[in-house]
């Protein structure tokens, strides 16, 4: 099961850096609730990079590629 670990170590850093990157480009006219969405989300990333440590679960790893494969798959990101 260490590869299920793996798997959503790579999903989960993957989460977190676009959020982080997100929340970088962010500009002082950004809605909070936005702001706070985005936090929550790397918070999340965080839980699911720690949870690999412990616990190795299937439906963590399934729940962690699917957050990860929406970020990635995402066609309202802006073009810059």
């Amino acid at each position: 099961m260490a590869i299920v670990s793996i798997i959503q170590a790579v999903a989960a850093i993957y989460v977190l850096g676009v959020t982080l990157l997100a929340l970088n480009r962010m500009g002082p006219s950004t809605r909070h609730l936005v702001r706070w969405s985005y936090l929550a989300l790397a918070g999340g990333a965080m839980a699911a990079i720690a949870s690999c440590f412990g616990a190795r679960d299937i439906f963590e790893c399934i729940f962690a590629v699917g957050v990860a494969l929406y970020m990635a798959a995402d066609r309202r990101k802006a073009k810059t």
